[in-house]
């Protein structure tokens, strides 16, 4: 008998403790919520607890300490003044606002658009940049190889190695300097005929020429100068030779010669010939 009275009671302090245990757990399980909602601000009471911490309503209830702790949170908070909420804007004020809105951003598009212009212009100076700088490397390139190229000793030029001188100082080749001055005082332009002439003969007679021709400059006598210095130098005039005494040096003019006397006609044939009279 006192066997099943012990197991009975054994099977009673086994649910009294099981219920204990359950409790602490339930109340630790509320004071955690009940301090985690507290600091985020939540809205407390028995509903908004029981879901937080997964129990029910009336479980809460039945806990006197529980309840009169939720009560007092409760009360605190609905004392406690809600902040302020701000008053909805006017109607005009909220065109004000999108009107704002509206110019600042045509202002940004227009700061945009401007901006791009810009990058492309500086996008095309870079890339005309590179170009430059890869040109400027081929060409310090192709400095450097003919740099190189003119430490090697350089073959020699053969003396017969004809030379591209300018016509003007072709001309003039032979020709000395004091004749040259000569010449560009008097205004006579070089030809072919009078370069060779000057070149065959010696200066001093080339030197005489030109004073001749001075001299005849001077009195007006002289139409063709180059022509009139060809023929000073081939006759070797000197200034001696007045423009006065020149007709008798001018070339002559050369005629017909007349045939001999028995090859001309008799008037008298010539006349029957052509069936003429005297009269």
């Amino acid at each position: 008998m006192s066997t099943i009275a012990d197991a009975k009671q054994a099977r009673i302090d086994n649910l009294t403790r099981v219920q204990a245990e359950r409790k602490e757990q339930a109340l630790a399980k509320v004071n955690q919520a009940l301090e985690r909602m507290s600091k985020q601000g939540k809205k407390i009471n028995f509903q908004t607890i029981a879901q937080e911490a997964n129990v029910s309503v009336s479980y809460l209830y039945k806990y006197p300490e529980l309840k009169v702790r939720i009560a007092e949170i409760r009360n605190q908070q609905s004392v406690i003044p809600r902040p302020r909420q701000p008053e909805p804007a006017s109607v005009k004020s909220h065109q004000v606002i999108v009107s704002r809105l509206k110019g600042r951003i045509q202002q940004l598009e227009k700061e945009l658009t401007d901006l791009r212009k810009i990058n492309e212009g500086l996008a095309g100076r870079v890339y005309r940049l590179t170009e430059l700088e890869a040109l400027c490397e081929r060409q310090s390139k192709r400095i450097k190889d003919l740099e190189e190229r003119l430490k090697v000793e350089p073959a020699p030029i053969p003396e017969d190695n004809p030379k591209v001188t300018p016509i003007d100082k072709g001309k003039t080749r032979g020709i000395t300097d004091r004749i040259k001055d000569e010449l560009d005082r008097l205004g006579i332009k070089l030809n072919s005929t009078l370069t060779r002439k000057i070149k065959a003969a010696d200066e001093e007679t080339v030197l005489n020429a030109l004073s001749a021709l001075e001299e005849a400059m001077g009195s007006g006598n002289v139409k063709n100068a180059s022509g009139f210095l060809v023929r000073a130098i081939t006759e070797r005039w000197t200034k001696e030779d007045s423009p006065q005494q020149l007709p008798q040096r001018q070339p002559e003019i050369y005629t017909a010669s007349p045939k001999p006397d028995e090859e001309l006609v008799p008037l008298d044939q010539l006349k029957h010939l052509l069936g003429g009279t005297d009269e």
